[in-house]
């Protein structure tokens, strides 16, 4: 988008006189535009565990409950979203990037659960989405919602956790804000995403003990 920028044509234009060039006041080679970039929207994606563990009425409603949070602070600040799910034996991407919240939030009320968790193939997932976007956005923010039960690896006879966090070691190639958030985890699995958190750069909290307020918050401060 251009216009004309006034103050640098007028400059311009006096310099032109002062060197005692004649003619008019101002000329076509005073002008001066002024160029506009828009700025690129920033993604959020919302990576959520949508396997069998995570079914329970409580987790299930809690995770809907902060994401929710999420998506509020998605439609002030005009961000786009994108929803990335796993479960069973693989991930899937059932919102591609998108402005329109009110399609965010229908696409968590729908979302089942059932299966193992393959956690890697989320991160994965997510990983792949958030780099085919970068063209498109200024910047992206991955949250994570699970137990931290990874027992589904991407190659025969991996250990899931040790995967998972070469995983998130080159997600944290792609400049992302992360926030791992679990729901109901056990101690081992609390301290898994703490490193999975750390191997990202980003923090680790749990819906046992914040707000959903807190994790919009925390997400949109950059973690």
């Amino acid at each position: 988008m251009r216009d004309i920028a006034v103050a640098a044509t007028l400059r311009a234009a006096f310099r032109r006189l002062a060197c005692g060039a004649g003619g008019l006041p101002l000329l076509a080679p005073d002008l001066r535009v002024r160029v506009r970039r828009r700025r690129e929207p920033e993604l959020v994606v919302l990576l959520v565990d949508a396997s069998d563990s995570m079914g329970t009425r409580e987790r299930i409603a809690a995770v809907r409950a902060a994401a929710c949070a999420v998506l509020a602070r998605v439609s002030v600040n005009r961000r786009r979203v994108a929803v990335v799910a796993f479960g069973g034996e693989d991930a899937w991407v059932p919102l591609p990037p998108t402005s329109a919240v009110a399609r965010a939030r229908e696409c968590l009320e729908r979302l089942g659960t059932g299966g193992a968790t393959p956690l890697s193939a989320g991160l994965y997932a997510a990983a792949r989405l958030i780099h085919a976007e970068r063209g498109r956005t200024r910047g992206a923010r991955l949250l994570l919602f699970t137990d931290g039960e990874a027992n589904v690896p991407l190659g025969r006879g991996t250990d899931c956790r040790a995967e998972a966090l070469r995983l998130a070691v080159a997600l944290r190639r792609e400049g992302a804000g992360f926030m791992a958030v679990s729901v109901g985890a056990d101690r081992a699995a609390a301290l898994f995403l703490e490193r999975t958190a750390s191997a990202l750069g980003g923090v680790h909290r749990s819906l046992g003990r914040i707000s959903a307020a807190f994790v919009a918050e925390a997400i949109a401060g950059g973690g």
